[in-house]
């Protein structure tokens, strides 16, 4: 690797840390504030939210709980994602992410937390002609706020993981942003 093409790929990785970082504390801000915690259900990401979400000290504060549900089986059994969306639209869609969240939502006694769910191709392999690697569905609900997003990130898998954490992040804090906000008026 040339010296230049290091130095691009050191500036990214700190640029993303980065941004990671200044949009956690951002969620982190809107968790304290308007007294919320953030519940996580993971695929493609491996654990990598819930990780950055308890990166700090206090974190309980902000975060209940998180759950890697990589394969069918646990997202069916952990998150009662059903078996007839998994084998219909497969484990990466829109309505799995969904369902993710559904079933996240039911694990909160309190009915005051924020829930995001993160399914999608991080590569390098797992790609369908109509799934390719980087495509990623997010899902992100708080009271009767939802955000829905799909996004097709490239690059290989640490980069496409670490802009899912940070796309999840943002999604996070413009529920929140929405729905605390808006109920406080």
């Amino acid at each position: 690797m040339s010296s230049i093409a290091k130095f691009k790929k050191e500036k990214f990785k700190s640029l993303t840390e980065n941004k990671i970082f200044i949009c956690l504390l951002t969620t982190i801000f809107y968790c304290v504030k308007f007294k919320v915690k953030v519940y996580v259900a993971e695929s493609c990401t491996g654990g990598q939210l819930s990780s950055a979400l308890s990166k700090l000290p206090g974190s309980s504060l902000w975060f209940e709980l998180g759950v890697v549900s990589y394969s069918n089986n646990s997202k069916n059994r952990l998150l009662d994602v059903n078996e007839n969306s998994l084998m219909q639209d497969g484990a990466v869609s829109s309505l799995v992410a969904k369902e993710m969240v559904k079933g996240l939502s039911k694990l909160d006694d309190t009915k005051n937390g924020v829930y995001i769910s993160i399914t999608g191709i991080a590569g390098p392999t797992g790609s369908t002609s109509d799934k390719p690697i980087g495509l990623v569905y997010f899902c992100c609900f708080k009271d009767q706020f939802l955000i829905q997003s799909e996004q097709r990130f490239s690059g290989n898998r640490t980069t496409i993981q670490k802009l899912a954490v940070f796309w999840a992040l943002q999604c996070i804090r413009n529920v929140l942003a929405t729905s605390c906000i808006k109920n406080n008026l």
